[in-house]
């Protein structure tokens, strides 16, 4: 009896002695995690005010007129009508020359009712003239249907994308994550980068809204491990979404898209012809948006045409090659003076005097431009680019952080990192080609910050896995050891 006694009290002794350790342990990971999230998701809030506007904000960034601009002294002109012309104040940061093209396009829809067609009170011409079209038909429709004023009309417009987005991300972290301090984690990591893109404002805040709704709920799905109506059904608002980001900021949704691909194709375990059908029904999806669009414009010139037969073609997409040559403005040198239009556009008068601003003559003076400094200057665009590169490295070590030493000490399956590197990679080339502002960076602020939380996640998960894999052992090492 005594012996059984002396079990029963070595046994009680053991299980106080087994819960304070593991509440010590709990308490040492909690502790310890809760810092490194917290370090996790300050990060994109830090790595927005790393650079300050040290670029030149000119409002020339997208020249506006019933003409399209063709000397430098047509260019000042329209800098100086557009910084003359009064803008009411909106919550969201605008570019002073965007909105005044978004008041011209709201004044042509409500005089012709045809989409995409701007009047500047002398003649109606084709709206968003070297700009993405997606805000042009969309916000002036919002300010028709409802009756808004425009600036009312922007920031119901931009509210609307940056706050159901992370709300639709939070909701797809709490059925991602099981841990009720991976999920505060994510929260507090969407609440600073969401305080990081509205800051930065205007149509930027596409980047990150469109990595921030979709990616955990894809994760979430594929997770799952199989393909159903829900899965299939995500995949075509998925691509929707990502086609209608496409149209309102260049190239927004792409990541996404690239993300997606991977992540399908390589962690999805289930049949081929499902993950296929997948991508498939997503391209598809995404290409909807575009298709749209073509017809719009084709109503539009159809119009302007019966109005103007003899009218200059429109120019309606960002010009590639005069952002990159000045992007060579990046550090202080001879050869590209400043981040600047007007140093392009000085460039291209010397070299071209009748090419119009930003037309195909105009983009192949600067192509040639570009490369003709990595041919006679490549040490020159080496550093450039280095100086870039360093920058946007330490954009990632702010934004991803702790998750990045999680990522290394718990490593997850391959074809997620494969996914999340590429996407990220893929945002960094806006930074990179052009100039590294966080303004451009926000989808890849957006993507590293969403590998740092489901890295510390991970980490979270794998540990407790562990723990709870070592109690079993422990207890039969000791249970030997009082018998």
């Amino acid at each position: 009896m005594s012996i059984r006694n002396r079990r029963h009290d070595s046994q009680s002794s053991m299980n106080s002695r087994m819960r304070f350790s593991s509440l010590g342990r709990i308490w040492k990971q909690v502790s310890r995690f809760a810092l490194f999230g917290l370090l996790t998701v300050a990060g994109p809030c830090l790595a927005a005010s790393f650079q300050e506007a040290n670029v030149e904000q000119s409002s020339s960034k997208a020249c506006v007129d019933s003409r399209t601009p063709t000397t430098l002294s047509e260019i000042r002109t329209v800098q100086q009508t557009l910084l003359t012309e009064r803008q009411p104040a909106t919550l969201f940061t605008l570019m002073p020359a965007r909105y005044q093209q978004l008041r011209r396009a709201l004044e042509g829809f409500q005089r012709t009712g045809v989409p995409l067609v701007a009047f500047d009170g002398n003649s109606y011409y084709g709206a968003g003239f070297s700009d993405d079209l997606g805000e042009y038909y969309l916000i002036p429709k919002l300010a028709s249907f409802l009756d808004m004023r425009l600036p009312t009309a922007v920031d119901v417009f931009l509210g609307a994308i940056l706050c159901v987005s992370f709300l639709v991300g939070f909701v797809g972290f709490i059925f991602l994550f099981r841990s009720g301090l991976s999920r505060t984690v994510a929260l507090i990591g969407l609440l600073l980068l969401f305080r990081v893109s509205f800051r930065e404002g205007d149509v930027y805040v596409v980047l990150s809204s469109t990595a921030v709704a979709l990616v955990p709920w894809l994760l979430y799905f594929v997770k799952r491990g199989f393909v159903d109506g829900w899965f299939v059904t995500f995949a075509s608002g998925a691509g929707l979404c990502a086609g209608f980001a496409n149209l309102i900021r260049s190239h927004s949704g792409t990541g996404f898209m690239l993300f997606m691909a991977i992540a399908v194709l390589f962690a999805l375990r289930c049949r081929w012809r499902s993950r296929i059908l997948l991508i498939a029904v997503t391209a598809a999806a995404c290409a909807l948006p575009s298709l749209y669009f073509h017809t719009l414009r084709d109503r539009r010139d159809a119009y302007l045409n019966a109005m103007q037969p003899a009218r200059p073609p429109i120019q309606e997409q960002h010009s590639f090659w005069h952002s990159v040559y000045i992007g060579f403005g990046f550090l202080g040198n001879e050869m590209v003076p400043a981040y600047s239009d007007e140093v392009a556009a000085n460039k291209v008068a010397a070299l071209s005097p009748g090419a119009h601003y930003l037309s195909v003559e105009y983009e192949e003076v600067l192509k040639n431009e570009v490369f003709s400094l990595i041919r006679h200057h490549f040490s020159f665009v080496v550093l450039t680019l280095a100086a870039k590169m360093g920058v946007i490295c330490f954009a990632l070590l702010l934004s991803a952080n702790v998750g990045l030493l999680a990522a290394a000490l718990y490593p997850k399956s391959w074809s997620i990192e494969v996914a999340f590197w590429a996407a990220i990679a893929f945002s960094s080339l806006f930074g990179l080609l052009v100039i590294p502002h966080p303004r451009y960076l926000l989808g890849f602020m957006a993507f590293a910050t969403l590998y740092g939380v489901v890295s510390v996640d991970h980490a979270l998960e794998t540990r407790a896995n562990r723990q709870v894999e070592e109690v079993p052992l422990r207890w039969q090492r000791r249970t030997a050891c009082a018998g």
